[in-house]
């Protein structure tokens, strides 16, 4: 692509790259392009066409019907106040050829529209470069020309942080534009840092079915220019965008740092560190304890009153507080501070450590800090944000233990002692904010021996060398969440064979083989949860089935979508065993046939099912389905997604047998047409029917 400079100051392109996902509906094979995050790329392919194409982009999920795919009922999550309205279930990150600063960033939105909620951008640091006075010349920088052709990014040059140019404000993120594709370009923050890398991030909660994105426009500008994001200049409303060249603003330029207010949106960033700020002189103690004391000198804008109670005194000396007492804080007792901290924020609480020695005592109380959930900050947060919280759980050196009887009696030894059980890590390190070595330096100097819950989705610091130390320091985990860690190599992932207790293992798009994946489950033999969903790596489906079924009859949710080698076999294995199974995602698993008689063996030995999704299965028939509806009584959600060999009276059976149910999906079945699925949804209207369509 040729970026010309002749008098149109602004520069339009299209992605060139996809850096990173959460999750598609597509295949992660490279050669598959239906339904992929990479049918992104480039200009527009469906709009202004309205409906469910497969050269769009989609994720995983939509709605809340995986809510209940996660049975853990280790322990509550963190309830602690945010101080981010952030709801974010995927996203995507995008790279464009040209690093510009962005006015205008439009999504071409083909299906179910709505489902955007934030849009970010990387700042980095280019080079200067000599700008060349001939206008036929390509103005050059750090990008790789090619991308767009190979679709693999140049790793981020200089990346500093990240800034939020968009947030919705609504509660609710569903389109109430109605039915119709639609280009969606909110008005942006103003950024002063040249951008190529953006991050779009959705909700699907309200969302009636998949959303799927064609394409996405980045527009820009070489040079910074301070005005709306989307609309000229106010001092030439008479231009239009493409008529301003730069030679029209260089004629008013003024200083536009002195002339900028301040964004009240852009996010502070998480630099917990305990430096010396702006209006508070602190230093740590010379007794080594580490405690940080407020110095003779504090300043403070605010009134401080004189009060005298016992040997507590506070004095007003104009704006210079003299005593080392904290003012009224020191009347409450610590019952009713730790109260008061508890309702904080995260944020919050750590910066409160940077007030005084009183706050920074209730700020490191370990009781705040069991359940931490930082995925709503993951944009702020870099190495700082590590080394507060180690130094609010440090670690006592490493002490052998020699059996898991050990183990069991240390846990029941500390159970009265407060220290963290449940963190959630997802999303943080985008873009390379906290490195893997950063990350590996956390879990060798935290004290998480404690820890139950550990939830690293789609973390790109997680490597081969952090999944080790995660074994060696967290011996007592319950629940691990590795899905979309791309790092760990499958040799990687096998370290995490040596834990013992584990009740939930999502590993979902990863390197994850088949020898790792036996030793995890032949040594968990409590697990109840697994999604192994697009795990490439894995060759033989039918033994894994098999392991379960001896080792773990006790699960109750099993999501294998994509697993392409799975047969009637592995079904049968599989049943053998575990006949407490809830929750069955069998998605696109195409080597499952009906005349093997599988389908009819799981209605009948898993009375218990609640979700059974056959997505895609083209051979499903209705005798497959009345035995889902005569041995299924509890089932609430059913996928059957493109078969052809269903029809309406089967259906309208297994609408009557099934009394709980709450979902149906019946896209692309032949037999389902509009007016169809009208008659049953007006005859059902407790049961959520979808069926998808084209224009």
């Amino acid at each position: 692509m040729k970026f010309k400079e002749e008098q149109a100051r602004y520069v339009k392109q299209y992605v060139s790259g996809i850096l990173d996902y959460s999750s598609q509906y597509g295949s992660e094979n490279a050669r598959s392009f239906s339904y992929s995050i990479s049918n992104v790329v480039g200009e527009p392919k469906i709009f202004p066409k309205y409906g469910d194409y497969t050269q769009a982009a989609v994720m995983r999920t939509y709605g809340r019907w995986w809510d209940g795919d996660v049975i853990d009922d280790l322990m509550c999550k963190d309830t602690r106040p945010q101080s981010s309205n952030f709801r974010s279930d995927d996203y995507i990150d995008l790279i464009f050829e040209q690093a510009v600063y962005p006015w205008s960033i439009a999504i071409y939105e083909t299906y179910n529209p709505g489902g955007l909620v934030r849009i970010l951008a990387m700042c980095e640091q280019f080079p200067d470069l000599p700008q060349t006075s001939n206008n036929n010349e390509t103005n050059e920088d750090s990008t790789n020309l090619d991308l767009h052709k190979r679709l693999i990014p140049m790793p981020p040059y200089g990346c500093s942080r990240w800034e939020v140019l968009w947030e919705s404000s609504e509660s609710g993120c569903h389109n109430k534009s109605g039915r119709g594709a639609r280009m969606f370009a909110p008005i942006l923050h103003e950024l002063d840092h040249q951008t190529r890398i953006i991050r779009l991030e959705f909700c699907h909660s309200n969302l009636d079915y998949y959303t799927e994105i064609d394409a996405v426009e980045l527009t820009g500008t070489l040079h910074f220019y301070r005005s709306s994001s989307v609309d000229p200049p106010l001092q030439q409303p008479q231009t239009s965008i493409q008529q301003m060249t730069d030679e029209d603003v260089s004629e008013s330029k003024v200083d536009l740092q002195l002339l900028q207010p301040p964004n009240p949106n852009s996010p502070q960033p998480l630099n917990f560190t305990e430096e010396k700020t702006s209006q508070l002189s602190l230093h740590n103690n010379n007794s080594g304890s580490g405690d940080v004391i407020i110095t003779n000198d504090v300043t403070q804008h605010d009134d401080v009153t004189t009060t005298q109670h016992d040997d507590i005194t506070t004095t007003q000396h104009d704006d210079v507080i003299t005593s080392t007492t904290y003012g009224y804080f020191s009347f409450l007792p610590c019952e009713i501070m730790d109260k008061i901290f508890g309702y904080l924020p995260l944020p919050a609480l750590l910066r409160t450590s940077k007030v005084c020695r009183l706050f920074r005592d209730h700020s490191y109380q370990q009781r705040h800090l069991v359940r931490v959930d930082l995925q709503p900050y993951w944009h702020l947060a870099d190495v700082h944000l590590l080394e507060s919280l180690s130094a609010r759980f440090p670690h006592d050196g490493v002490r052998e233990r020699s059996s898991e009887v050990e183990i069991i009696e240390e846990d029941d030894k500390n159970k009265k002692n407060k220290s963290m059980e449940w963190l959630k890590f997802s999303w943080l390190g985008g873009g390379e904010t906290i490195t893997s070595e950063q990350f590996t330096t956390f879990l060798s100097i935290t004290q998480l021996s404690m820890l139950r819950h550990l939830d690293v989705t789609s973390s790109p610091c997680v490597s081969d060398e952090s999944l080790k130390l995660m074994v060696e320091c967290t011996p007592l985990l319950r629940h691990l969440n590795i899905q979309s860690c791309d790092k760990p190599t499958s040799e990687g992932i096998r370290i995490l064979g040596d834990l013992k207790f584990l009740k939930y293992l999502n590993l979902y798009r990863t390197q994850a083989d088949d020898a790792g994946v036996i030793c995890l489950i032949q040594n968990n033999s409590d697990l109840e949860n697994i999604n192994l969903g697009s795990c490439l790596k894995i060759s033989d489906f039918n033994r894994i089935f098999e392991e379960i079924g001896k080792n773990c009859r006790k699960m109750k949710t099993i999501d294998v979508w994509r697993a392409k080698t799975l047969t009637s076999q592995g079904i049968e294995d599989l049943l053998r065993g575990c006949r407490k199974i809830q929750r069955l995602d069998l998605g696109w698993c195409i080597g499952l046939t009906s005349n093997s008689g599988s389908f009819d063996r799981l209605a009948q030995s898993c009375p218990n099912l609640t979700k059974l999704f056959l997505t895609a299965n083209r051979t499903l028939c209705d005798v497959d389905v009345l035995k889902i509806a005569d041995f299924c009584p509890k089932l609430e959600l059913l996928d059957i997604l493109g078969t052809r060999l269903v029809t309406r009276p089967t259906i309208e059976y297994l609408l009557t047998k099934c009394d709980k149910l709450k979902f149906l999906d019946l896209s692309f079945c032949y037999s389902f047409g509009a007016d169809v699925i009208g008659s049953l949804r007006a005859n059902h209207p407790h049961v959520s029917i979808k069926r998808s369509f084209q224009d």
